[in-house]
């Protein structure tokens, strides 16, 4: 791609090359040979020096299949928890029909209070059909605005969770949906969320960049995205300790809140990130029998491969439908944490950086022992505080 699919600059530069990558959540399998002899694919990312927005170069979205068992996203620590509790207090009030595009399996969508309001899950992945336990529609089908949003419906509010960084070009499908409310005779609102890589620049994290995400928001990217879409009343919260953005666009208008990302000194931070890993890789590398890694798939599988830990890695994930999976791309089995309290490790790193504070409080509460936590950032290991006496 020439040009910046958030804000069409073309002004944008190599940034940096995660090398040939598993995919990381949609080939989750039990079986070491089949994990390790999935196909690859290249992820060259390109950033803008516009609007900071980051994508990968080499995407190609026929190779990403959500159609059976879907996204294995996965967060349930108690930052987390709370995040989702501020984003349903975020939903606006009296709407009469509320569709959620990419809705999973429904628990979001579900939990709205909304009592009175039409929910419409729509996704292609099996799990959308949980919809009929929770007494929810749904559609097991790709989104269609003509067909899903109605124009004789009262006040809409359309749901975009997680769902624009997996787009090829994702100004396409906002547009698709700017272009029918405006044709529809009620409002329409829209609330969208992506993971916001301005921490994982800032910081030079490299986990972040997986393939089903070829696209990586900041604030001045998603504000560019609707300048172009034509939507100019909106606001971007940025939530989880700036791991989100939180987007709501409306008829009123609405406080924008932006940062900006120093393009020319990030790259530079990701050379020397580059060489932090060679240094920080080779010393985790030697002391494989005194640490375990903390987390197997999605970001954490980038993490795993990009550090290239051997076949006798431990690692341990808080998702318990993650056990006795490979990490994508390796041999590497994932285990239960709790494995760690009899056979402890001197070192736990925290393989996601976004998720280091939830997996401090998980190891606390389950009482497992070790020296240290550790995160990698700005080309180094840093240590999370326990905060035990």
């Amino acid at each position: 791609m020439s040009q910046c699919p958030a804000c069409q600059s073309q002004n944008i530069e190599a940034m940096f090359n995660m090398g040939m990558q598993p995919m990381s959540l949609v080939a989750l399998t039990n079986d070491p040979a089949q994990s390790y002899c999935q196909e690859l694919h290249s992820i060259r990312l390109f950033i803008c020096h516009a609007c900071g927005h980051v994508h990968n170069a080499d995407f190609d979205p026929l190779f990403v299949i959500y159609s059976a068992a879907g996204c294995r996203m996965y967060n349930n620590g108690s930052g987390w928890r709370g995040h989702m509790e501020e984003v349903h207090a975020l939903m606006p009030k009296g709407v009469d029909l509320i569709v959620e595009i990419g809705a999973g399996d429904c628990e979001f969508l579900a939990d709205i209070d909304a009592p009175d309001a039409v929910k419409l899950a729509i996704d292609p992945c099996e799990a959308v059909e949980r919809a009929q336990e929770l007494g929810l529609q749904y559609r097991r089908e790709m989104f269609d605005a003509d067909k899903h949003l109605p124009s004789g419906a009262g006040e809409t509010l359309v749901i975009m969770r997680h769902l624009l960084e997996h787009e090829a070009e994702p100004r396409l499908l906002v547009e698709e949906i700017a272009h029918r409310a405006r044709n529809r005779e009620n409002i329409t609102w829209i609330y969208i969320e992506v993971p916001n890589c301005e921490n994982a620049l800032k910081r030079c994290r490299i986990e972040d960049w997986t393939y089903e995400h070829p696209q990586h928001f900041t604030t001045k990217s998603m504000k560019a995205l609707f300048h172009n879409c034509g939507l100019d009343h909106f606001a971007i919260l940025p939530k989880y300790g700036g791991e989100v953005l939180s987007c709501m666009v409306q008829i009123n208008p609405a406080e924008i809140l932006s940062d900006t990302i120093d393009v020319p000194a990030t790259i530079k931070a990701y050379q020397k990130t580059e060489r932090g890993i060679n240094v920080e890789g080779r010393w985790m590398r030697d002391c494989i029998g005194r640490v375990a890694l903390w987390g197997g798939a999605g970001k954490s599988a980038m993490f795993i491969r990009k550090f290239g830990m051997p076949d006798h890695t431990r690692v341990v994930d808080s998702h318990d439908e993650k056990w006795l999976m490979c990490v994508p791309g390796t041999k590497i089995k994932i285990t239960d944490p709790d494995t760690l309290i009899h056979d402890p490790v001197k070192y736990i790193i925290a393989t996601a950086s976004w998720r280091a504070n939830d997996i401090r409080d998980e190891i606390i509460d389950r009482n497992i022992p070790c020296e240290g936590l550790l995160k990698f950032e700005n080309g180094e290991l840093v240590e999370v505080p326990l905060g035990r006496n």
